[in-house]
């Protein structure tokens, strides 16, 4: 290969690559990270266990709240597929932050930070001690001042171990169970 291709070729992949990143940061997956936490260091048969989802948005982003302002706007939603023997619980969302944006008439209702969606899993009385992973996803809409995102759909998964019914188990992460 001549000098002047290998140069040629070079700049089409670099091309390449500067069309694939910013593909991606248009999406709001890159200004929005999810994370799964439980109450208690393992479940027991018969038990309630508290359980959350932090969503860490990136400064200067908001997403959208539950129950967005205005219609044709992106709800942010959990979904959950719980484990045989486990039940999720209905999703408890955080109050959302009522802000004026340039590009909207209307005050909006958002999520900024690191908001907080709480849910509660409760074990059949009859579950074995074998370990269980909740899967999820958060739908999420990232918007800054001057634009919004394509949504994204954030996958989580929280490990569930399991412990026999009367067993100690410890609490975790106590900033986020009161």
């Amino acid at each position: 290969m001549k000098r002047s291709q290998v140069g040629c070729a070079a700049m089409a992949l670099a091309l390449l690559a500067c069309g694939a990143w910013g593909q991606g940061f248009l999406s709001s997956a890159n200004h929005v990270e999810a994370k799964a936490y439980l109450s208690r260091s393992a479940a027991r048969p018969g038990d309630t266990v508290a359980a959350a989802v932090v969503l860490d948005i990136k400064k200067g982003y908001h997403i959208n709240a539950h129950k967005p302002t205005l219609d044709y706007l992106i709800p942010t939603v959990l979904s959950l597929e719980a484990p045989d023997g486990i039940r999720a619980g209905a999703i408890r969302y955080p109050k959302p932050q009522v802000r004026k944006f340039d590009f909207s008439e209307e005050p909006l209702a958002v999520y900024e930070g690191k908001p907080v969606l709480r849910f509660d899993l409760e074990v059949d009385a009859a579950a074995s001690t074998a370990a269980r992973e909740l899967k999820g996803k958060v739908r999420v809409q990232a918007c800054d001042e001057r634009a919004c995102y394509a949504p994204a759909n954030l996958e989580l998964s929280i490990a569930i171990p399991m412990a026999a019914k009367g067993a100690a188990v410890q609490p975790t992460h106590p900033e986020l169970f009161r």
